[in-house]
């Protein structure tokens, strides 16, 4: 009788947990159907006045656009369907993750992460054994903002992004000696002509972000 008991508030708490996960997905869907709705053009230099008035990141309003672009009605119907089969929950964070595949990918790997209960780093290893050095089966070309503002906003974020990786790789990842003297090279290459991007661009800007990359990083990086 106790084990019985046991069972049932176990179940009965998977139950709640996988409820709270799909109120906040279908939160953060409806968020990026409302952006879409009032934006349909890509949001450029706007991004962190309409974030702050939804509340939300400048970042994770993209996302949010995003994920309502590619996840249908339908789509969020067979998510929910598959989460509540077998009381797994998947969170915000796995399905920002699930858009960056194309949707064939997608179908393939998203029951498997729900019945695998598999952390977002779990969802992350596994969508990098996918892709390797391919690119993801999307078929979509990026979306090219339409006004110089915006591409300089797209730019900078691009080019701050790659400097963060590369600066946390060398200083964190043990994995990065291991590559080869001309990859490391190139890297530097790379990381030389992103920072250059970022110099040029924020001249024309109205502030830096916010996040940028660590002093002590920078200093490690010379």
């Amino acid at each position: 009788m106790a084990k019985t008991q046991v069972n049932e508030k176990e179940a009965k708490a998977a139950s709640i947990l996988v409820e709270r996960a799909i109120a906040s997905i279908t939160k953060f869907h409806q968020q990026g159907q409302k952006s879409r709705a009032d934006h349909p053009e890509r949001l450029g230099y706007q991004a962190g006045k309409l974030a702050k008035a939804a509340n939300i990141n400048p970042e994770k309003l993209r996302k949010a656009r995003e994920f309502a672009h590619e996840y249908k009605p339908d789509d969020l119907d067979r998510l929910f369907a598959r989460c509540r089969e077998h009381q797994s929950p998947l969170f915000v964070g796995h399905v920002i993750r699930l858009i960056t595949l194309g949707r064939k990918q997608r179908l393939r790997l998203e029951p498997k992460a729900i019945k695998g209960r598999w952390s977002k780093r779990q969802l992350d290893e596994e969508i990098r054994k996918i892709c390797g050095n391919r690119r993801a089966e999307s078929g979509r070309l990026p979306r090219v903002p339409h006004d110089v503002a915006g591409i300089r906003v797209e730019l900078r974020r691009i080019s701050l992004k790659w400097e963060r990786m590369y600066a946390a790789m060398r200083e964190q990842t043990e994995a990065f000696k291991k590559l080869s003297r001309l990859e490391r090279q190139a890297m530097k290459k790379v990381d030389n002509a992103m920072g250059e991007v970022t110099r040029k661009v924020s001249t024309h800007l109205p502030s830096e972000p916010k996040h940028r990359v660590p002093t002590k990083l920078i200093a490690k990086k010379k």
